[in-house]
């Protein structure tokens, strides 16, 4: 077995991943210098590159952000995302150095530029679908980038977050926070421009003593588009929710039915059922 990085080496001692799986990851290249902000590379390189001529689309994965700035782009997309290659779609990894993350008023706007860009690479190779989809800040930055562009045809929000680590736990907690995040929720939803779009934010993944779900939920009815809002009745709790094997087991064979279909579902609320 590879020797593991500190940093992947700390995940897998808490049982996220296996220590195979992390060592995979460590094999990532990496940014190209050190200053590099912003690079991508493919994902489940086990799997062959289609490329944009037999691919049925691609999909542009984002990251989470550490709160101690460690490397997050190590971790790669989660199973529920392996399924969309499996099925055909090509996956690329839109990465992000630690070395220059920052709150997302400081820098989330530099993520969503930085990720429409990548949309605007993929159209010109020649993909005929692109889908943004994310963890946490990945998440809203996949959201924000559909807000500017009509290009991509779906945005998969996992845990849609614009830095709420303090606002889940009682010790960093302020009931100011709780505004601020109200706020890029309620505008990330009404910007965007997708046709469909699936939010989740399951149990213990809200701010402490108030619950995002009402605000959601009536942002995505309010749009009349076709939608998936996975919310605190989820199975699956916690930040992580997502990122786990059971929540490609549970919502897999739906997300890739509602994202990958030739024609676009129709308006409102689909249901996965489990």
């Amino acid at each position: 077995m590879p020797k593991l990085s500190f940093a992947c080496a700390a995940v897998a001692a808490v049982g996220l991943w296996s220590a195979t799986a992390c060592a995979q990851r460590d094999a990532r290249a990496g940014p190209p210098t050190p200053d590099t902000c912003f690079w991508a590379e493919r994902e489940f390189k086990t799997i062959p590159e289609r490329g944009s001529r037999e691919a049925k689309g691609v999909v542009l994965w984002s990251h989470g952000q550490s709160a101690s700035r460690t490397p997050s782009w190590i971790v790669g997309a989660p199973p529920v995302i392996r399924l969309f290659a499996e099925a055909g779609w090509d996956v690329l990894l839109v990465q992000r150095n630690e070395r220059c993350e920052g709150d997302w008023d400081q820098r989330g706007q530099a993520y969503v530029d930085n990720l429409v860009d990548e949309v605007a690479r993929a159209k010109q190779a020649g993909y005929q679908r692109i889908l943004a989809a994310g963890q946490s800040f990945g998440a809203g930055t996949a959201l924000g980038a559909s807000a500017r562009t009509t290009d991509i045809d779906g945005v998969l929000a996992f845990a849609l977050s614009h830095g709420r680590g303090s606002c889940r736990s009682m010790s960093t907690f302020r009931p100011s926070m709780v505004a601020m995040h109200e706020r890029a929720i309620r505008q990330g939803i009404q910007e965007a421009k997708a046709p469909r779009i699936l939010i989740s934010m399951g149990k213990d993944d809200h701010c402490v003593g108030h619950s995002f779900t009402p605000l959601v939920s009536a942002g995505l009815e309010a749009k009349k588009i076709a939608y998936i809002h996975l919310d605190e009745a989820m199975p699956i709790a916690g930040h992580g929710a997502a990122t786990r094997k059971e929540f490609a087991a549970l919502y897999g064979d739906c997300l890739l039915a509602f994202f990958a279909g030739d024609s676009v579902p129709g308006p409102g609320r689909h249901v996965c059922k489990q």
